[in-house]
């Protein structure tokens, strides 16, 4: 199966990509094929709410995220990551859902997955970001498995130190 990562910490090295790491390379060993955007670090410019790629299927700004897109179309699995920052995503990786809007129907029935990562180890920290994905998945008719949500996780020592990373490694390496 074709898989498509968004990270989208600011940090390269930070938890959240850590985390997103340790998926990736069970999934790479059972055979699937990964291809990791850091939309971080991309440069493409927000959703301006146009409507007008609605009719083509394809957002018509022309930019770094159309790469994305492509990669977007052809995979069996999109994996969101992101740190946690005031109960929600970062906002790189919001603005690049902001931008699967108008090819949204191409995406119904694949299989997706949140990683979130946050420092803080209350069970408050991940409510809005799970209800949050639980809708998107829900509204993109998503085959959603679940959500990895490290709390207490805020660094890169802290993440390969827990539990949650072996649960992505074996969550990539059981697909």
């Amino acid at each position: 199966m074709k898989i498509v990562v968004l990270e989208s910490s600011p940090n390269r090295q930070g938890a959240s990509n850590t985390l997103a790491g340790a998926f990736v390379q069970g999934a790479k060993e059972t055979g699937h094929e990964v291809q990791v955007f850091d939309v971080a670090h991309m440069r493409f410019s927000s959703c301006t709410g146009c409507y007008l790629g609605h009719d083509r299927r394809k957002c018509v700004l022309r930019d770094g995220f159309g790469q994305v897109e492509d990669a977007l179309e052809e995979a069996g699995m999109i994996v969101y990551v992101t740190p946690v920052y005031y109960y929600l995503m970062s906002a790189p990786l919001k603005a690049a859902v902001d931008r699967l809007h108008c090819f949204s129907p191409k995406l119904h029935g694949k299989k997706s997955l949140l990683i979130a990562t946050a420092w803080r180890a209350d069970d408050g920290v991940m409510q809005y970001l799970k209800a949050w994905y639980e809708g998107l998945a829900e509204y993109l008719e998503y085959d959603s498995q679940g959500a990895i949500l490290a709390k207490g996780c805020g660094n890169t020592e802290t993440i390969i130190a827990s539990p949650y990373f072996k649960e992505a490694y074996l969550l990539g390496k059981n697909l």
